[in-house]
């Protein structure tokens, strides 16, 4: 990867798999797949360094990693090849989510009921401690725990010695019976048809959309990438073949787009 510079280079490792929970390696099909990724971008960095790489000149290399972090991330996760079996398990997911919104509901009241029991000293039992449960769970991933040890200790040490009251096991499993409504179900992938260029662009722009909300300012909300640019980078994740997407199709596309809102390029089916 020597033909990266850093930033690009941070961007990448990103996606190199960890090893799984309770494995000292990650899986040879992950790592293969990391490999494959990695050298197509390496092959196609040429392209981004022509098209994409001059109109990031304004933002920091931590802004120019972001950005190129949430592209890759759209080609890395999707492959065509698994919409088939993600489309047959809709309903299946859908069930699941059901079940999981049910169990963590039902559990996070059995938690409060247990809490209302302890606080009122009639059972000598400690309640489950939701810092201990991440400082527990982050040991089972070295590679990971390692970069983040000292701000996740630093987290941590302030986090138990707060005075005030601070979110608890049972807040988190409000949030996951939040997290598994049908909405989060991506209608994009499981649509019937094939995914179009289109469908590519917006996937990118709804993931830097996604940057500039949850990173706290750092991508400004004014950053654009030109159309041309855009094109070249989402024809560079997605592995489409040189031209295959064009400025004009680029622009089509934005006249239409609504960060957040899912959009289709075939004609809704008359009822």
């Amino acid at each position: 990867m020597e033909r990266f510079p850093a930033w690009a280079r941070d961007a990448l490792e990103t996606f190199r798999p960890a090893s799984a929970f309770g494995k000292s390696e990650p899986g040879s099909e992950a790592v293969s797949r990391y490999n494959e990724f990695v050298t197509r971008i390496t092959d196609r960095w040429p392209e981004i360094n022509t098209g994409v790489l001059p109109s990031l000149r304004d933002l920091s290399d931590k802004q120019k990693r972001i950005v190129l972090e949430q592209a890759l991330r759209c080609g890395y996760t999707y492959r065509e090849s698994t919409l088939k079996d993600a489309r047959a398990a809709r309903p299946e997911l859908k069930d699941l989510n059901s079940n999981i919104r049910r169990r963590a509901e039902n559990l996070a009241k059995l938690l409060r009921r247990r809490r209302r029991i302890i606080e009122k000293g009639h059972a000598g039992d400690h309640e489950p401690d939701l810092f201990d449960m991440i400082e527990r769970a982050a040991s089972q991933y070295p590679d990971w725990e390692s970069v983040l040890r000292p701000e996740l200790q630093a987290f941590l040490r302030i986090a138990r010695n707060q005075s005030r009251s601070g979110p608890n096991l049972e807040d988190v499993l409000d949030i996951l019976d939040e997290s598994c409504g049908p909405e989060i179900i991506s209608e994009r992938a499981l649509d019937t048809r094939q995914t179009s260029p289109a469908d590519c662009v917006r996937l990118v722009l709804e993931n830097v959309a996604l940057a500039k909300e949850r990173k706290g300012g750092l991508i400004p909300n004014e950053f654009r990438l030109p159309n041309s640019a855009l094109a070249t980078l989402v024809g560079v994740v997605f592995d489409l073949p040189a031209g295959g997407i064009t400025d004009d199709a680029v622009r089509k596309v934005r006249e239409r787009y609504q960060p957040g809102v899912t959009r289709t390029t075939h004609p809704p089916k008359k009822s």
